[in-house]
């Protein structure tokens, strides 16, 4: 089952050791997002190497202590073990659920788990699925 570790505001990082017990856990890519000024969500996910997300992590430690933030430590399921299957996925209608980075979305998902659903595509995760039917519903 995949790793969603949240970090409140203010609250510290996960020190190395700890996201290293993570991905080897869950070793087939990570995600992180985190708040921007306005409330909003920022995110990058595509990692497929520890030392990248471990290296986006250090370099950007200032900006992710400073507010609430998630990493998602992956283990594939459905739909291939692919940067663009990494989460977190946009719930927005017609959001590119392979999109690696964005910012300034209101909705933005991570998942542990396996969902009961049937993705319309074999090349997409279940989240994937899932956050594509949620954008469904801004129509």
């Amino acid at each position: 089952m995949c790793v969603i570790c949240y970090k409140a505001r203010g609250k510290k990082l996960p020190d190395e050791t700890t996201m290293r017990r993570m991905w080897e856990t869950n070793p087939d890519g990570a995600g992180v997002m985190w708040k921007n000024d306005e409330g909003l969500v920022n995110y990058r996910k595509g990692f497929m190497k520890f030392k990248d997300v471990l290296d986006f992590v250090r370099e950007n430690h200032n900006l992710l202590e400073g507010t609430e933030c998630a990493i998602h430590f992956r283990i594939g399921t459905h739909g291939g073990k692919t940067p663009g299957n990494t989460h977190p996925f946009v719930a927005r209608d017609g959001a590119d659920p392979f999109v690696l980075g964005g910012t300034g979305e209101s909705y933005v998902l991570m998942h542990n788990g396996v969902l009961p659903i049937e993705p319309r595509r074999v090349d997409i995760s279940d989240t994937a699925e899932l956050a594509l039917r949620a954008g469904e519903f801004e129509r």
